[in-house]
């Protein structure tokens, strides 16, 4: 007998179905910050790649724009994992048990 299985018995069908509808959205946002957040990590970089081109013609002030773009990449990181690994992790466990029929209506 699964988990998804003892949760959806008796009574607490309803508060399972009630607590799903929303589920599905959370996942959704959650995805789209994070494809934002991958948005401007790669704006960020290809800006920096040409900072740094830029760099070597007029002086080392882009080199330095260049490694504060990419110093904000690395820090941003962690956010796109918080924001990326919890929506694919709830976007799976929604078509799991939209498949087998618990969160459907």
């Amino acid at each position: 007998m699964g988990r998804g299985e003892e949760v959806t018995r008796g009574t607490d069908a309803h508060r399972v179905q009630a607590v799903d509808a929303g589920y599905p959205r959370g996942a959704r946002i959650l995805f789209r910050l994070a494809v934002g957040v991958a948005g401007l990590m790669a704006v960020a970089f290809v800006a920096g790649a040409v900072l740094l081109g830029m760099a070597d013609e007029d002086g080392a002030a882009y080199g330095y724009l260049a490694l504060f773009l990419w110093f904000g990449m690395v820090a941003a990181f962690p956010v796109l994992l918080a924001f990326g690994v919890p929506a694919m992790v709830m976007r799976r466990r929604h078509r799991e048990l939209s498949g087998r029929g618990v969160g459907s209506r």
